[in-house]
């Protein structure tokens, strides 16, 4: 906690340089770094224990609306991600950080200090990149028309038995794009299950790996 603390010292004193960096960083030419919606930003985890982990709360408590940026720093003091930075009204929020840094890539294991600067008024938090087995191993990603989406799983290691399962937003099971099969590391794209009998509407594919889950992703299917 002491480190955490002294870390926090340090952070305010770079945090509207670093904010300033960001923003011309945003309006240049150059790569854009990678964001979050503020949809994707309020959408509480599945998991409660990973959402309290990760949360980050707004308390904003002013007349008029005003630019809020929410900065996160390592142990050492050093950026690792503007989580937010856009102009907000009165009210309070809460913001859940993907554990991804400014580049798309998820940071390593541990605390991390957030600085949030309403205002020009600083207020400290923290923030846990606490992962489940085979998080940081895998990704999933749904392309194609909506009639047929095809799931595109990659994995970063061999035999893990793997599992596609399609689910209603109720959380109902109702297919299986991929069953339980082992899978070796390498892109994998898994055709939408033909035959089975969706309606329209909005699912989740949800991947299992040694039947624990690892993430989901939502689709919208159209026959």
């Amino acid at each position: 906690m002491r480190a955490l603390s002294f870390v926090r010292i340090i952070i305010c004193g770079v945090v509207l340089l670093h904010s300033i960096g960001a923003g011309a960083q945003s309006g240049g030419t150059g790569g854009a770094a990678y964001r979050q919606s503020f949809e994707e930003l309020t959408a509480y985890p599945k998991d409660p224990d990973e959402a309290q982990r990760v949360r980050v709360w707004l308390g904003l408590e002013r007349k008029s609306n005003c630019r809020v940026t929410v900065d996160i720093f390592d142990r050492q003091g050093r950026p690792v991600r503007q989580l937010m930075s856009r102009l907000m009204k009165a009210g309070y929020y809460n913001l859940y950080w993907d554990k991804k840094d400014d580049s798309g890539r998820y940071v390593d294991d541990g605390t991390y200090a957030v600085v949030i600067n309403d205002c020009g008024k600083i207020k400290n938090d923290s923030v846990v990149a606490f992962y489940r087995p085979w998080e940081r191993y895998s990704s999933l990603e749904v392309f194609g028309e909506r009639s047929s989406p095809v799931f595109r799983l990659t994995l970063d290691g061999d035999s893990a038995l793997t599992r596609l399962a399609i689910v209603t937003l109720r959380a109902d099971t109702v297919a299986t794009a991929l069953p339980d099969t082992v899978l070796i590391s390498g892109v994998h794209e898994i055709p939408f299950p033909v035959g089975a009998g969706l309606t329209n509407g909005a699912y989740l594919v949800v991947l299992l790996i040694n039947e624990e889950y690892v993430r989901e992703e939502r689709f919208q299917y159209t026959p």
